[in-house]
């Protein structure tokens, strides 16, 4: 518009045309015209008298599409508001109507008042008393004060007719008119030559015009109902809801027809008392209280009020207006008191406590995971202190009002109604000054545009927290991988649930096991509830669940070193603290400055490293640590602080080496191993950064030991436990490429060894047969199978193919993927990547699994529903059905099958049901059920907690990315290794798990746990443990996991 007005101001037309257009403006009082392009061709007369400017720009007048003045009897006037208009406008949107309305109230509110304390001054003993003259002019000075002030409303009044003839008009004439008469009646002996009755000594001085009183109380009525209009923000009335303004109006209403009913009672019993000679002693309140409560509950006030028939008038027009307006009234009142949520209030902090805020699409379920976790002990003092506002536009059902009613969450969570887009709702749960936010996701069938639109809402949600409070840290959760990059400078961590899973299915086909060991860590089991998890196996005489449940106490935290280990390589400090604590070191965690400064901070602000082994540690890393709890991770920050000292030789035998500096140890060998002859000095290490010098007095007194910290070696140290060469830097001239090396010593079992890393994110193009008999003109058996139960979206499959093709193991890297589902779109994408052929079809088809020629198909993936289902009870019956197919084809002796399930509940279906019983807990029996233990089963929700936990411990989820292969490939650190396993060596069988873990620490390896079998109801039971004690004897059926370096 203002380019348009700009070109038209540039045209200079002749000085007759610029005449002729100032005439026609003024005659019509202006017009707006726009450029002919911008509207349809229209024949009109006056069109083809329109100046051309420029030559080939016109200018249309709107008036060209009305009929034409002069042939027709439509006649377009082009008119200003009048006068009344604009002030009626003025009254109707600004304040100073407002005020007025309540001017005009206050005005009849001391009309009313007045005259109640009027009624005060009546006859005693027979005497006529007058009205005090202060009474009779400030009640004359009211009605006169009304009557003007009121007389305007009729002159802006659209109609006047009709608003002369309103209740609110009739109150004003007859209540100021009954008062302006008498008064002029009162100082007016004659009229005309006929005399006036002399009403000075009536009662109140105005004669029979007195039953025209009690109508101020009906002005009053509606006076109050215009001042109680929702008028939005320019109200002079204190802020009141919709039921509580409603509550008013109804009390207003009740007490002002008691009123007005107990004036006319008062008057006619006054009339009556001074008719028979009698004082009258009915009073005014008398009166009323009779209306009010006497005609209804019949209560016998006879000596107050004589049994008149104006009195059984009065009761029974009590009754029947009752009767006839009460009952809509209060049902009206009712009703918005039922559709009023408790919920719907603010959130208070008087402790003035740090807190976060939870919104989003949520179940449920889904919220009760988080709070779980959010509020485990295993996550030290910030979580006690820290309150959680839900903020969701939703009621909550009744399963979460019996959560949210339980002590833990009674006086520490708050829901309150609203959306994270309303400004208003956030000033609500004080998001200004919030520590967090979380906007969780959920969407019960995945289809792709629905992922979309579920981002694009979680998209403006965030945008909305972030422009209120731009400090605050925000985690998101969406449902498309794809979709995170649009978070970059809006969110600190984003979570994808079905990437996440489709992640650990791809690593528990590659690594068995290793999917519920990750979900182990990534839940946190309080240490009350791991107690009585051991007390029921110790009454069930299940030695191995023993081992399982202290592993899976053990959870990832992020905590500093302790000036004591700075100066150390990584593996050494590792060595250390676990020989120390039972602590597992796996990662570091450096800040940096980013390419991007303009992104949020969160992991771009941060390199993080996978055991750098060879990394001098400094003190300014932060380390991931596996630990019990917050309290044990801790030890790292304060290992050797307890007496300012620490002697290693006192810890395990450490010896220092002569050529390593005053900065640096060497771990010597543990106590129980041979002793080379070089390291057969103790030296005591002093403490670095502040202090470092001082003779130390005294010994450290290291607590929270695990038991049995002794380790046995084999005697020849210096032998590698494997042959070859190990390193896991490139060599020269080399490409770069993952290798894996299956090196074999002493005829033994095979390990495998990284090398190096890099991820292929770009699949090599190769066209492959997609469905019916063409499939078989490939010949694959020992392939991977994918039974499709879910309809993903082309993201979460390309994440799990993704995953596969970058596997260390060539064999594992170069076996065929088989997809069988009936999503064919998928097919086309699927298409690119070398090896992978997708097959139109179903689970539940013998004929199509037959296709996929599933009898030798090696590993075995049935992907049920990612996310909880609305018909949660059965959403995984295809899946179970499509695994049971599975089971009875395949010929294999040893094939391995995982299933990704909607509901925990499944577990139970699948192999054995269980190890022993927790009903406490569902999510806990899920843990300890022989499926999950095995790495058979995996749940959605069992990755939600994980949001949770980057609140506790910053840089977990991106850690648990890269354990997973699925970090983004512009921030993965060079080399990172993910987890691999390998059987144990033969000459370790027997020994401990601390004689392994020392001999891996000094081959720059950090072993994460081990996956056992034991005999379990007559059958092998695989299970996992996570970071063992050093005491474990290992088996010959042992597998451990392990992390290569990263460079």
């Amino acid at each position: 518009m203002a380019t348009l007005l700009k070109r038209r101001a540039s045209v200079s037309p002749s000085a007759n045309q610029a005449g002729e257009r100032k005439k026609k403006d003024a005659a019509t009082g202006g017009r707006f015209f726009l450029p002919k392009s911008l509207l349809p061709i229209v024949s009109s007369p006056s069109a083809s008298k329109l100046p051309v400017i420029n030559n080939h720009e016109r200018f249309l007048s709107v008036e060209s599409f009305l009929p034409n003045r002069s042939s027709g009897p439509y006649v377009h006037r082009t008119r200003k508001p009048t006068l009344k208009q604009r002030i009626a406008l003025t009254v109707d949107s600004h304040v100073f109507g407002r005020l007025w309305e309540m001017f005009d109230a206050i005005l009849s509110l001391a009309f009313a008042c007045l005259y109640i304390y009027n009624t005060r001054f009546a006859r005693k003993e027979s005497t006529p008393q007058a009205l005090p003259e202060p009474c009779k002019r400030i009640d004359r000075a009211l009605a006169v004060l009304i009557f003007l002030q009121f007389l305007p409303r009729i002159w802006i009044a659209e109609n006047r007719p009709r608003f002369s003839a309103s209740v609110w008009a009739y109150g004003t004439w007859v209540s100021c008119f009954s008062v302006l008469v008498s008064w002029v009646v009162d100082e007016t002996e004659s009229i005309g030559g006929v005399f006036l009755p002399d009403i000075d000594t009536t009662y109140m001085s105005a004669g029979s015009l007195i039953f025209l009183y009690p109508f101020r109380f009906v002005r009053l009525h509606e006076s109050l109902s215009h001042l109680y209009k929702p008028l939005g923000k320019d109200t002079v009335l204190p802020h009141m809801s919709l039921i509580v303004r409603k509550a008013v109006q109804l009390a207003t209403t009740i007490l002002l027809t008691l009123s007005f009913l107990a004036s006319y009672l008062h008057l006619v019993t006054y009339k009556q008392a001074v008719h028979a000679h009698k004082d009258p002693k009915l009073t005014f309140f008398d009166a009323f209280f009779f209306t009010a409560v006497g005609s209804i509950t019949s209560m016998n006030l006879n000596a107050g009020v004589p049994d008149t028939v104006f009195s059984r008038i009065i009761v029974l027009l009590v009754i029947l207006g009752g009767a006839l307006f009460m009952p809509t009234r209060i049902s009206s009142l009712v009703t918005l008191i039922k559709s009023k949520s408790k919920y719907e209030h603010s959130f208070k902090n008087p402790d003035t406590l740090p807190h976060v805020l939870v919104t989003g699409e949520f179940r449920t379920l889904q919220l009760i995971e988080f709070l779980r976790e959010f509020f485990s002990m295993d996550h030290g003092h910030e979580s006690i202190r820290t309150r959680v506002v839900i903020l969701h536009p939703a009621e909550p059902d009744e399963e979460l009002k019996l959560v949210l009613a339980q002590p833990m969450y009674s006086q520490r969570v708050t829901y309150v109604k609203g959306s994270a887009v309303s400004f208003r709702s956030l000033q609500k749960v004080k998001a200004a000054s919030a520590s967090a936010a979380f906007l969780l996701a959920h969407h019960s069938e995945p289809e792709s545009d629905d992922l979309d639109e579920m981002d694009a809402q979680q998209m403006m949600a965030a945008l909305s927290l972030k422009k209120y409070n731009r400090h605050m840290r925000l985690y998101a959760q969406i449902l498309k991988a794809e979709n995170a990059s649009h978070f970059e400078y809006l969110a600190n961590e984003v979570v994808c649930t079905p990437e996440l899973v489709m992640g650990l299915l791809a690593q528990s086909i590659l690594v068995p096991g290793l999917s519920s060991l990750l979900i182990l860590l990534a839940t946190s089991i309080a240490t009350g509830t791991a107690e009585d998890l051991l007390r029921r196996a110790r009454e069930s005489h299940l030695d191995f669940m023993e081992e399982y449940i202290a592993g899976a106490s053990c959870e990832t935290y992020i905590t500093t070193f302790s000036e004591h280990l700075v100066g150390c390589t990584f593996s050494e400090a590792a060595e250390v603290l676990f020989a120390a604590h039972g602590i597992l070191l796996v990662g570091l965690a450096v800040q940096h400055e980013p390419k991007d400064s303009a992104r949020v901070e969160g992991h771009a602000h941060f390199e993080v490293l996978l055991n750098p082994a060879k990394r001098i540690i400094s003190g300014s890393e932060h380390v991931f640590v596996i630990a019990g709890d917050a309290e044990a991770a801790d030890l790292v920050a304060t290992f050797g602080m307890a007496d300012g000292g620490l002697d290693i030789s006192e810890v395990f035998g450490n010896q220092a080496s002569e050529a390593s500096g005053p900065s640096r140890f060497v771990p010597a060998d543990l106590p129980g191993t041979q002793k080379s002859a070089a390291m057969a000095k103790t030296t005591r290490i002093l403490p670095r950064g502040p202090g470092a010098g001082k003779t130390m007095a005294s010994k450290s007194k290291l607590s929270f030991f695990r038991k049995a910290q002794t380790f046995d070696m084999p005697v020849d140290e210096q032998t590698p436990l494997l042959e070859g060469n190990v390193s896991t830097s490139p060599p020269n001239g080399s490409d770069g490429r993952p290798r894996v090396q299956r090196i074999s010593s002493d005829g033994g079992p095979h390990m495998l060894i990284p090398q190096d890393a890099e991820l292929h994110r770009t699949p090599p193009q190769k066209p492959l047969p997609l469905k019916g008999n063409d499939i078989f003109s490939t010949k694959f058996e020992d392939h991977i199978l994918v039974c499709d139960c879910s309809h993903p979206s082309t993201t979460t499959l390309n994440a799990f193919v993704s995953t596969i093709r970058q596997s260390l193991d060539p064999k594992e890297r170069g076996r065929y993927i088989v997809i069988l589902g009936p999503n064919v779109i998928l097919a086309e994408v699927l298409n690119e990547w070398t090896d992978v052929m997708y097959v139109s079809g179903s689970g539940t088809s013998r004929r199509d699994l037959e296709l996929c020629n599933v009898r030798k198909a090696a590993k075995i993936v049935v992907l049920g529903p990612l996310e909880e289902q609305s018909n949660s009870r059965t959403a995984d019956a295809m899946t179970l059905l499509t695994a049971l197919n599975i089971e009875s084809m395949n010929e294999r002796e040893e094939v391995l099958i995982v299933i990704a399930c909607s509901q925990r509940e499944t577990f139970k279906l699948i192999g054995e049901s269980e190890t022993f019983g927790f009903p406490e807990a569902d999510w806990v029996q899920a843990l300890v059920r022989p499926s999950f233990m095995s790495g058979h089963v995996i749940s959605g929700s069992q990755i939600q907690p994980l949001i949770s936990q980057c609140f506790h411990n910053r840089h977990v989820l991106y850690l648990f990315k890269l354990f997973l292969g699925i970090a983004p490939l512009a921030e993965q650190v060079n080399g990172a290794a993910p987890i691999t396993s390998s059987p144990i060596m033969e000459k370790y069988i027997g020994r401990e798990y601390g004689a392994l873990v020392r001999y891996l620490f000094r081959q720059s390896k950090v072993p994460i746990g081990l996956y056992r079998t034991t005999a379990h109801r007559g059958a092998a039971l695989p299970y996992v443990v996570v970071n063992p004690e050093a005491a474990t004897v290992l088996k010959k059926t042992d597998v451990v996991y392990i992390m290569g370096e990263s460079h």
